[in-house]
């Protein structure tokens, strides 16, 4: 054991039944420190407190105990290190020794704080009211420092600082209002006027353009937007230019779809029919001829796949009236398909090209006429895929004139208008039949 300066220590002190002894010895070499205990080891006349450091010393060679060395220091310490310590607001400092016991505490405690000292070994923060408590865990004492700062005087200071907030925000709104207003004129009116041009714009005034002297950010932005207009302008016109060549494919592809002699040729078959008495089949003829009339004349340029294949079973059921056993037809749809948008009557004149130019010139005694439509995938991409085959004689497409491909043409230019993306092939040769495939993307239609 050391002294302390000039002061000796008590003869024959039993150190070793002291409880900082005992700590430092457990402690086997380790630096223990003591929380706040007498000094009566001391020959002195008043017993103050003070907190140590202590130390279990060892024989190196046996590792037996010799000593137990112990630094003591006052509390004033922690006092000068309190009150350098300048918070802005009343506070009250208090340290913990390891077991929770108050060690330090720079001025008296209040009995609502010493209830919650105990509580800060599970928690770091503390508030209430009147105080709010944060602490700090000071190692390797396994020490506690509370530190507890007055509420209301915390508030005032927040208050404060809200007022100048809100003064300054005022000022700013003033500021901010004061300058809208400056610039209004400069920035406002104009955007007003091209407001202006794009609602004589949207009601479909295309003649009408924004006019503002200058070359500034506000002026270059109305040169664009009377560029845009102008292009619009142009836009429609060549997109009304195609509506009118899709309108002009639609009439030669209605032409050719419902030829004269297709009609007269039904017409002898109603009359056949009739005169064999039978009704019953004249009767459902009469109704699949007027039905398919009155499809092909109605106003409208889209149908659904499953619609139009309805109409070509009614155009089979007719041309089976001429060709009586020549002819067999399968038409079939995938469910998934049925809704898929087309345009009206596309699919019309390819199997009437079968029948034309398949059944009528065979020699064999009977021709089959087919539509598949289903929907397919393939390298991820979801796709239509139509496909109208027959086994009559075939032809080549390369030496093919144009009377005889009109319905070809007419089926390609319709199908490219609506679906840019769609793939139409025509696989025929003679004496081996015909095969036309239309692929279409679905894309962004959804089925």
């Amino acid at each position: 054991m050391t002294s302390k300066g000039s002061i000796s220590l008590k003869p024959d002190f039993a150190f070793r039944t002291q409880d900082w002894y005992q700590q430092a010895y457990n402690g086997d070499g380790q630096a223990v420190f003591i929380s706040s205990h007498p000094q009566d080891y001391l020959n002195l006349e008043t017993v103050p407190q003070a907190f140590s450091v202590a130390r279990l010393i060892k024989n190196p060679d046996t590792r037996r105990p010799l000593a137990v060395i112990m630094a003591d220091a006052d509390k004033r310490v922690l006092e000068k290190i309190a009150s350098d310590v300048d918070f802005n607001v009343s506070s009250i400092v208090v340290i913990l020794d390891q077991s929770g016991n108050t060690l330090y505490a720079n001025q008296t405690v209040p009995e609502e704080l010493k209830e919650q000292l105990s509580s800060f070994r599970q928690k770091d923060r503390y508030e209430s009211n009147n105080y709010l408590g944060i602490s700090k865990k000071i190692s390797p004492a396994d020490w506690r420092i509370v530190v507890f700062l007055s509420n209301q005087e915390k508030k005032d200071q927040v208050r404060w600082i809200y007022i100048v907030a809100l003064l300054l925000t005022a000022a700013a709104l003033l500021v901010t209002f004061g300058v809208l207003i400056y610039f209004t004129r400069w920035i406002v009116n104009p955007f007003k006027r091209m407001n202006y041009v794009m609602h004589k714009v949207k009601r479909g005034d295309l003649s009408e353009r924004y006019t503002l002297p200058g070359n500034d950010e506000i002026a270059q932005l109305g040169h664009s937007l009377n560029s845009m207009v102008s292009r619009l302008d142009e836009l429609i016109n060549q997109e009304y230019l195609a509506k009118l060549a899709q309108q002009d494919a639609e009439y030669r592809a209605l032409q050719s779809q419902i030829q004269p002699h297709f009609l007269y040729n039904t017409l002898n078959g109603f009359i056949g029919l009739n005169r064999e008495g039978r009704t019953k089949e004249l009767e459902t003829a009469i109704i699949s001829l007027s039905y398919m009339m009155r499809y092909s004349l109605e106003p409208v340029h889209e149908t659904t796949l499953e619609k139009e294949l309805n109409i070509l079973r009614k155009y089979c059921m007719l041309q089976q009236l001429r060709f009586d056993d020549r002819l067999a037809f399968q038409i079939n749809c995938d469910p998934d398909a049925a809704s898929f948008p087309i345009p009206k009557l596309l699919l019309q004149p390819l199997v009437e090209n079968c029948i034309i130019h398949g059944v009528e010139p065979a020699d064999k005694e009977m021709v089959s006429v087919s539509v598949q439509a289903q929907r397919r995938e393939m390298d991820s991409q979801d796709y239509i895929e139509i496909v109208v085959k027959d086994d009559s004689v075939g032809f080549d497409p390369s030496a093919s004139n144009s009377e005889d491909q009109i319905g070809l043409s007419n089926v390609r230019t319709r199908l490219i208008m609506s679906y840019p993306d769609a793939v139409m092939e025509v696989e025929s040769r003679p004496g081996a039949g015909t095969t036309i495939s239309i692929h279409i993307p679905t894309k962004e239609h959804y089925l």
